[in-house]
């Protein structure tokens, strides 16, 4: 387990079919797969299809969590705002610390499992993580194929730019802003950004470099774009 220091919580607070409702028009994935054992890699866009945040969609009883990057919270609580009202819902930061677990099964919050490895949350009053080091944390979920909006050194993008596509988006759901423009993108076979993790025992400074490095085990990781 890895305590994510930044990462936060927006708990939703209300009838779990309102708030379904809501996420369903706002989130990129299909929220009604979310269970108190399925947790969900989702993002939110703009009405352009660029890409606001990527987060993580978790229930816990009758609520809600979207879990984020720390810098993007005050970003999708402010574009969730305006839709609460109508939906009767509650929206405020969870005090609660996150922590990633890696396990070969993760039975609650699971958003990730293969043959080798699972992925999940934990939501916890401790405010302690053992285990694994967050940048391996990250690096693991690279190795999955799994990215991370804040790690691309260039923000503006949309999810065919960012490796979205295939864990992120539901193309078989309703709408959901920007869906019109992500859809069209994906179904006239738009050349997608294809993207490799590299790893070096010296920094690269290639131009096609996707993300900053991370340094881990002595050794330099990053994603790069393929040419």
């Amino acid at each position: 387990m890895v305590l994510l220091k930044n990462y936060k919580s927006l708990r939703l607070i209300g009838i779990a079919e309102n708030t379904i409702k809501m996420l369903q028009g706002q989130l990129t994935s299909d929220i009604y797969e979310v269970t108190e054992t399925y947790s969900q890699l989702t993002a939110m866009c703009d009405e352009k299809g660029y890409v606001i945040a990527d987060m993580f969609a978790s229930k816990q009883n009758n609520d809600f969590l979207l879990t984020l990057h720390s810098s993007k919270v005050e970003k999708v609580a402010k574009e969730l705002e305006k839709y609460l009202p109508f939906y009767k819902i509650k929206c405020e930061i969870d005090s609660k610390p996150v922590v990633g677990v890696v396990k070969n099964i993760v039975d609650r919050h699971c958003y990730f499992k293969n043959k080798q490895i699972s992925f999940g949350l934990n939501f916890t009053d401790s405010s302690t993580g053992h285990g694994v080091d967050e940048r391996e944390w990250k690096i693991m979920h690279w190795q999955q194929g799994i990215y991370f909006l804040q790690d691309f050194i260039d923000q503006n993008q949309r999810p065919q730019d960012v490796g979205f596509e295939e864990k992120r988006i539901s193309f078989s759901k309703g709408c959901y802003r920007g869906q019109e423009i992500v859809a069209r993108m994906h179904y006239l076979n738009k050349k997608k950004t294809q993207i490799n993790l590299v790893s070096s025992l010296q920094q690269s400074k290639v131009k096609n470099n996707l993300t900053a490095p991370i340094l881990y085990d002595d050794r330099f990781w990053y994603l790069q774009k393929t040419t």
